[in-house]
C-alpha cells in the first residue's frame, strides 16, 4: 500500500496545513464517494483553490450529516465483505470497521479542506 499527502496552501489553522492517508486504499476510498455523491469529475490527485476546497467541504459535510456519505460506504462494505456463510460474524464486523473508517477520514478530510485555504497533492 502507497500513501497521499495533501498540503494546505494557504492554512487558516493547523486542521488545514495537511492530511496524510497512510493507505492509498483509504484516499481510494474517498475519492470514489465524491465522485458517487458529489462531482463525477472528481479528480484522484487534485490541487484546489480556497473557493473550490470549501465548496467541496460544504457538500460533503451536507452529504454526511443527511447519511448518504454512511449509506454509499455501507453499500460499498456490502459488497466488498462476503457475508456469505459468516457464522461468526467476522465479515459484519469488518464491514462495520470500515464504514467507522471511511467516516472518520471524510471528516478529517472536510476540516481540511475547510481550513487548508486551497491544496496541493504532495
Amino acid at each position: 500500500m502507497s500513501d497521499q499527502q495533501f498540503n494546505g496552501l494557504n492554512p487558516k489553522s493547523p486542521s488545514g496545513e495537511s492530511i496524510f492517508f497512510y493507505s492509498l486504499d483509504y484516499w481510494i476510498g474517498l475519492c470514489e464517494c465524491i465522485r458517487m455523491i458529489c462531482h463525477e469529475g472528481f479528480p484522484s490527485y487534485p490541487s484546489m483553490e480556497a473557493e473550490d476546497a470549501e465548496y467541496l467541504a460544504e457538500m460533503l459535510e451536507r452529504r454526511l450529516e443527511f447519511g448518504i456519505v454512511k449509506a454509499y460506504f455501507e453499500l460499498d462494505a456490502a459488497r466488498s465483505f462476503d457475508k456469505a456463510g459468516d457464522s461468526d460474524g467476522e465479515s459484519e464486523a469488518a464491514a462495520a470497521e470500515y464504514v467507522e473508517t471511511m467516516l472518520d477520514w471524510t471528516r478529517q478530510y472536510i476540516l481540511f479542506l475547510r481550513e487548508c485555504g486551497g491544496c496541493e497533492a504532495v
